[in-house]
Order: structure tokens, then C-alpha cells, then sequence
């Protein structure tokens, strides 16, 4: 989609490979927009209508959950056909109590489990109103710390 106007992220492919989500501000704000794929040029639909993002696909491709503005997640449902074609829309629970990036936009941190019944993702805890994230540690040259503390220990 790459457009050079307008911020566009969280790229989502469906599992069958057909239609792209993502969010983008086009509209002023962010929302959520699915398109053809490979072919983004052959059609646009907007999901959500009162902001959107973090759009992530059901492993079925039968629905497509967002973020919408209002802190909370969405499952809408995808009907089957040629073209793409939008169901109901449920919201499930409050997502205000997760982590994600913050800024103009909000990435919500989740991943969708297999089954479709369930979402992974991690909470936050407040301390005096201060908002906490449990740190990500990224190890560099990893398998140089393993070897070392390996280093004089036999299998066993």
C-alpha cells in the first residue's frame, strides 16, 4: 500500500492469502481497511468507523479483530465470496488494561491463539497511576553467553 500521504501500519495477511488489512490515518484518524492482495489497487473497504487498529486475522479468515478507539477489541466477521464482504461487528472486552505502544496511535500488543476462542496478550500493572510494562530483554550473540556457561559441563 506504502502510501507517501498518509501513515500506514500493522500490515495483516489473511490466512488464505486474498486480503490485507491494515490501519491507516487517511481518514484524519486511524482506521482499519482491508484490500485485495496482491493487487491493493483492486479495492478498498474501510472496518472500523470510530478508529481503528492493530488488525489481526482469525486463523479461519472468517473474522478480522481490531483495536477500536475506544479501547476495546472487535471481531468482525468476514462473510465468504469472491469479494470481501463484512458481517456483525461484537465487541468482546476492554483492552484499556494491555499494553501497546502509545503515541498518535496505539498499537495493542496480542496475537490471536489457535481455535479462535482466545487472545494472548500482556497486561499492564499500575503502580500510583504510573503505567508499567514488564521489560522485553533482547540478548545479543547469545549462543557466545550459552557456550560459556556450558563451558567444562558433560551432558548428562
Amino acid at each position: 500500500v506504502a502510501s507517501p500521504v498518509f501513515a500506514e501500519t500493522s500490515p495483516a495477511l489473511s490466512p488464505d492469502g486474498r486480503w490485507l488489512a491494515y490501519s491507516s490515518n487517511e481518514s484524519g484518524r486511524y482506521e482499519v481497511y482491508v484490500r485485495p492482495y496482491p493487487n491493493v489497487d483492486a479495492g478498498r473497504w474501510q472496518v472500523s468507523q470510530a478508529g481503528g487498529g492493530s488488525p489481526h486475522w482469525s486463523h479461519t479468515g472468517r473474522e478480522l479483530f481490531y483495536e477500536n478507539g475506544a479501547q476495546a477489541l472487535v471481531a468482525t466477521a468476514v462473510l465468504p465470496g469472491v469479494t470481501f464482504t463484512l458481517g456483525a461487528q461484537v465487541t468482546l472486552f476492554n483492552t484499556s488494561g494491555f499494553a501497546g505502544t502509545s503515541g498518535s496511535v496505539k498499537e495493542l500488543y496480542y496475537d490471536v491463539a489457535p481455535g479462535d476462542q482466545r487472545f494472548v496478550l500482556f497486561r499492564r500493572e499500575t503502580e500510583n497511576g504510573d503505567v508499567k510494562v514488564d521489560p522485553l530483554v533482547q540478548v545479543v550473540n547469545w549462543g557466545v553467553e550459552v557456550r560459556a556457561k556450558l563451558k567444562g559441563k558433560t551432558p548428562q
